[in-house]
């Protein structure tokens, strides 16, 4: 149990000292070209400067994916469309797309879904009739 505290706490303490690096690197310039609120940064960024802010991007696309709606459903296109296809929403993966594209469209983040078949029908169901979301703890643990 302390161990788990401990860790939460660690977490917590992670998390809050990346907004305070977002916040210093928003207003050193290097941010100038950078909205906070919709999280859009182009690919001039190295990623090498992204790296002090991994553990609060990652939280904003995990909150982005599981909480931008319209409608009821996933804002992001890719991700209603896996979703209604009765996938999980799996896993984030930090620079997993480092191709120009890649860091202009999402930061180098790249998302795993999952098919598991024994509820693929289950997770599409809940999906478009509840709008329920299935997320693995893998992107329960970012937010």
């Amino acid at each position: 149990m302390t161990m788990s505290l401990r860790k939460s706490h660690n977490s917590q303490a992670n998390k809050l000292q990346a907004k305070k690096q977002l916040g210093s690197f928003l207003n050193s310039g290097s941010g100038k070209r950078f909205n906070y609120p919709s999280l859009v940064l182009l690919s001039d960024v190295e990623t090498s400067k992204l790296e002090p802010l991994k553990d609060v991007l990652l939280h904003c696309c995990a909150h982005y994916l599981t909480s931008r709606r319209q409608n009821g459903f996933a804002l992001n296109p890719v991700a209603n469309f896996h979703l209604r296809n009765g996938a999980e929403l799996y896993r984030l993966n930090w620079m997993g797309d480092t191709s120009p594209r890649g860091l202009q469209n999402s930061l180098g983040i790249m998302v795993n879904y999952r098919y598991r078949l024994e509820k693929v029908l289950e997770n599409s169901v809940h999906y478009t009739l509840d709008k329920r979301l299935a997320i693995h703890e893998n992107v329960r643990s970012l937010l």
